[in-house]
């Protein structure tokens, strides 16, 4: 079984391990034939806390209700009815809030949502309840749970059984197309594809804290010594070059490379391991930016930004598939 840490890297490959339908191509991931920004699949992990108490909220939204109708006894299958627009119409969601929100039912339910997504705090304001309860649009019996998280969650509520998670699992999908401001054609059904896998994704951190995440980020580098640069598969070749360069383009057996100046007094620093590699990124960077910055010539500075924004690019896509 493939092992993930809970990175935004790792929640991508993850989707791609997992959706069948999914695939990347440089900086675009594929959801069937809607084509994403990478970096808003980022956003959507970066703001997964932000998401999943939205999640949850719905959740314990829809179990007041149930204490409501329950304690009213009113017909409970108006559960398969939420969310709806009908209950800011007909009923007093203030007075609903304010006299079933500490049930004993609710606090055990937020006390297990707290545990499953390791929320520090979870908690909802009347206007969050007004605002999850009341949202018109695709039903909690289309909402995705997870089936171990619905039979703990109907173990206290259990007359939302027919009421959540019942098909499709496709409903969050216009609440992350909201929360993102993003409206086209085909979106919300990816969105909910990705945010359904998101709880799966977390749910197999849930022996984590949120504080510990960080953690699990290890950085591991190479030093420059270590490198073969004169192997074959390489694309680094050390020769003399006579005009003092650094290094220049050349193109060998089909192939694009980087002849390296063993003679330039950079390279000994470089070599000899004087220079760290953070040192060496610095100061190459530091060189292309005074070159750009102190063009003279409007013609000069845009060759060298558009150079800045290729390499970026390169690089970028680079990254994306090592790490």
């Amino acid at each position: 079984m493939t092992e993930y840490q809970n990175t935004k890297y790792d929640f991508k490959k993850y989707l791609l391990d997992n959706l069948n339908d999914a695939h990347q191509e440089e900086l675009i991931f594929w959801k069937k034939s809607i084509p994403l920004p990478i970096d808003l699949l980022y956003k959507i992990f970066d703001e997964s806390n932000a998401l999943i108490g939205n999640y949850c909220g719905h959740i314990i939204s829809l179990a007041i209700m149930e204490c409501y109708y329950n304690s009213n006894r009113m017909d409970l299958n108006l559960l398969n009815e939420l969310p709806s627009s009908n209950v800011c119409k007909n009923y007093n969601v203030s007075s609903i809030f304010d006299i079933h929100y500490r049930n004993s039912k609710i606090t055990s339910l937020i006390n297990l949502l707290k545990s499953t997504f390791n929320f520090r705090d979870l908690s909802l304001s009347e206007q969050d309840f007004a605002n999850f309860i009341c949202h018109d649009g695709r039903k909690y019996r289309r909402l995705y749970v997870p089936r171990e998280l619905k039979n703990s969650i109907i173990k206290i509520v259990p007359n939302i059984s027919d009421a959540i998670s019942v098909s499709n699992g496709d409903m969050f999908g216009n609440i992350v197309a909201d929360y993102l401001e993003i409206y086209r054609s085909g979106f919300s059904d990816a969105f909910a594809a990705i945010f359904n896998k998101l709880i799966d994704f977390q749910l197999t951190f849930n022996s984590d804290s949120k504080e510990s995440y960080s953690n699990h980020h290890k950085i591991k580098v190479s030093q420059l010594s270590d490198l073969n640069l004169n192997n074959e598969y390489t694309s680094f070749k050390l020769e003399k070059i006579s005009d003092g360069a650094l290094w220049e383009p050349a193109y060998v057996n089909a192939k694009i490379i980087m002849r390296v100046n063993v003679n330039h007094p950079y390279w000994n620093l470089v070599n000899s391991n004087t220079l760290s590699p953070t040192s060496i990124f610095q100061d190459i960077l530091s060189q292309l930016n005074t070159l750009e910055i102190e063009s003279v010539k409007d013609s000069q500075r845009k060759i060298l930004e558009n150079i800045r924004y290729e390499i970026s690019r390169a690089l970028r896509v680079e990254a994306e598939f090592k790490s």
